[in-house]
Order: C-alpha cells, then sequence, then structure tokens
C-alpha cells in the first residue's frame, strides 16, 4: 500500500484493500497487528467474507463486486497485475484502443447513450437526432432561412430552440414537474442540451425509457400544435407518456432475458447417467441485465437421475467466467459438507473447462480456479 496524498492511498492487492477498510473505519495508527485485523472482514477458513461487515463501511455497489471475488487466503497464489479493461485480465489491443479513443473525444458520450437506448427504434432514432442537433425547430428553419420567425409557437416568449421546446417551454416544463421525481426537479431544469441528455440517459434506471417517451412525445404535441392547431393539457399529456413508458417497459422486460453463457459446438446435448455411486453435479450461471447482478445454481442427481439437492447463489457484479466458476465451486462445496465422495460436475461453459484445464490463462480468475483445483 501507498500512501499518494491525505486521504489518498493507492492499493496494489486486495489484502492492501482490506487493510485499508480497518485502517480508516477503525482510524488504527501504524501497521501493528494489521496482518492479523485485515481477516476480520472475510472468515479464512469459511471461505467467504463476512457480508455484514462490509455492508457496514462499504456502498452497496462497492459491496456487490467485492462479494463475487474469492476472499483472500494466506494458502492461495499471490495476486499478480492484471489489466483492468479486459473482463480476462489479459491485455488485448481492442481494449486499449478503444480507452485512448474515449479519453480523446469525450464528447462522444452522449452519442454512445442514445445509440445503447433500449426501446422502440422511432424513439431511438429522435433522440439521435437532438444529440446532434438537427431537430427542425422554428430555430433552425431560421437559420436555414425556410421561416422569418424563430420563436416558439406555443408560448411566443423565446427562440424555439430544442431544448427550448424540450424543457424550457413553460407547456414543457409542468409535463415534466408532473414526471420528475420530486428530490430531482431542482436539478432537473440545468445545463445545456448534451448535458442535459448525457444526466438523464446515464441513469441504470426505468428513468430513461420515461426519458425518451417523454421528449419525443413533447415534440409529437409541439408538431400537433402546428400542424393540427390542437392544444394538449399538461395533466393528460403526462398521463399519456406515463402509461406509453408502462407498455414499453413491460415490452421490454420480455425480451431482455438474463444472459447466458453458451458455448455450444451444434451438437445436441442431454443429461447422461453417471456410474453407478456416483453423483452429479450439473451448474449453470445467468446474467441479469434489469438488475445489473449475477447468479448461478447447480442440482445433485444419483446415478438413477433422482433429485438429491439444488442450490442458487446470487453473487453481485461480476463477469459471467466468474459466475460460471462460481457455480462449480459452490456446488463443490456443498459436495464436501455433505461428505459426498464420488462427484461428477458438469457446466456447459467451454471456457471454463478450458482454464480449468489451464489451456488458457486468466489472471483475475486464479483465485475462483485454485478454490477449484
Amino acid at each position: 500500500m501507498e500512501i499518494l496524498a491525505t486521504g489518498a492511498m493507492k492499493i496494489q492487492a486486495i489484502r492492501g484493500f482490506i487493510a485499508v477498510i480497518i485502517v480508516r473505519t477503525q482510524k488504527t495508527k501504524g501497521n501493528q497487528g494489521l496482518s492479523n485485523m485485515e481477516w476480520q472482514i472475510c472468515f479464512p477458513d469459511a471461505g467467504h467474507w463476512d457480508d455484514r461487515k462490509l455492508r457496514e463501511w462499504l456502498p452497496d455497489e462497492v459491496v456487490q463486486r467485492v462479494l463475487a471475488m474469492a476472499p483472500p487466503s494466506p494458502w492461495k497464489n499471490e495476486d499478480q497485475i492484471t489489466w483492468a479493461l479486459s473482463s480476462d485480465g489479459a491485455f488485448n489491443l481492442k481494449s486499449a484502443y478503444q480507452s485512448l479513443h474515449t479519453n480523446q473525444n469525450p464528447s462522444d458520450h452522449i452519442f454512445k447513450l442514445t445509440w445503447n437506448w433500449k426501446g422502440p427504434e422511432r424513439i431511438h432514432t429522435f433522440l439521435w437526432l437532438c444529440a446532434n442537433d438537427v431537430i427542425l425547430t422554428n430555430a433552425q428553419r431560421f437559420r436555414r432561412h425556410m421561416t422569418l420567425n424563430p420563436c416558439c409557437p406555443r408560448c411566443q416568449s423565446g427562440e424555439e430552440s430544442i431544448v427550448h421546446v424540450l424543457r424550457d417551454c413553460h407547456f414543457a416544463n409542468q409535463v415534466w414537474k408532473l414526471l420528475v421525481p420530486a428530490r430531482e426537479v431542482e436539478n432537473f431544469f440545468t445545463g445545456s442540451m448534451r448535458e442535459w441528455l448525457t444526466s438523464n440517459l446515464n441513469r441504470k434506471t426505468e428513468w430513461t425509457y420515461y426519458f425518451g417517451v417523454g421528449t419525443s412525445s413533447l415534440w409529437w404535441l409541439r408538431n400537433k400544435l402546428v400542424f393540427e392547431g390542437k392544444a394538449t393539457d399538461p395533466r393528460a399529456a403526462a398521463s399519456h407518456i406515463r402509461a406509453r413508458t408502462r407498455d414499453i417497459i413491460k415490452a421490454m422486460k420480455k425480451t431482455n432475458l438474463p444472459k447466458r453463457n453458451h458455448n455450444s459446438l451444434g451438437n445436441l446435448i442431454s443429461w447422461h447417467q453417471p456410474q453407478e455411486h456416483y453423483v452429479k453435479i450439473n451448474v449453470d450461471g445467468s446474467y441479469f441485465l434489469q438488475c445489473d447482478s449475477a447468479s448461478c445454481g447447480g442440482v445433485f442427481r444419483d446415478h438413477m437421475g433422482r433429485f438429491m439437492k439444488a442450490f442458487s447463489c446470487i453473487l453481485g457484479n461480476c463477469t459471467i467466467m466468474h459466475v460460471e466458476l462460481w457455480g462449480i465451486v459452490k456446488g463443490l462445496q456443498i459436495a464436501v459438507a455433505n461428505d459426498l465422495q464420488n462427484i461428477i460436475v458438469e457446466s456447459d461453459s467451454l471456457m471454463a473447462l478450458q482454464l480449468l484445464k489451464q489451456e488458457v490463462q486468466a489472471p483475475t480468475l486464479v483465485q475462483l480456479l485454485y478454490k477449484i483445483s
């Protein structure tokens, strides 16, 4: 552990990370007895973290990442330096290029957010046009000499820019106040168009759906006023946006099924009975996009195919390869706890099998592989 500045530390390993937590929380002076203190947030004999203490000291997002890692142990291999921009810890040119490209073009972030927005293509395209500032408002038409009046057709109180018609116009303002949570209203009506889009599309909540539907609906209602002369009450507009958003969220939840790691070779796979007196454990893992969380599970069967046990476990925030290996680890731990001697473990992950056979290298998975071996 290296002290960088007052209150800032560079932590080189998970053991150092644990030591920092203990020191900063308990305000311990010096490092006397630190090697013994670091084990206070995990149970090395049982092989798992003390999540109760972790949740006392750390935010839930960090806890989810810590719980997905194998806890430190003096019997395991030393920590290794890994490449943080890849899931397996190995350096590759693609991730390095993307990192450099992102650093050189910070404004591209808004385009990435609009491009990755999940929902109807019509709204997706509209958000993209907003980010590029090409929506044909009266201000745009005035600059292109298509009109002599750049003012807002609804309020007539200012130039009709994109941010005006979607946020600052009194009509849009009233609609958003009916949709935005009360605690966020104060900060919602600030920033430039790009800043406003970024802050709302960057959230990992259902609000991104409400925002996308809300902006596109406000533009649609503006056109309805201009071309049909029909005005809409703000409450009716907000109610329409809520109903439409709920329908979209419901539809998206049906399409966003859990991501699973399938390494199929194109042949049919079925369950085969093990030899007599053997127990077969079938394990698998899934990543849930909606809650950004992963879990694993497995089923124990005897040589006749009869059900013996089953397990499932929420792992937190980790890669799919961590999930597959954790499934094997949890299955073996249960087998050992129940004194099951003759064990066969089946997984549908070819990469996990290659890792166990040491056919490929993955520095970030060393501790999990050690637990299995």
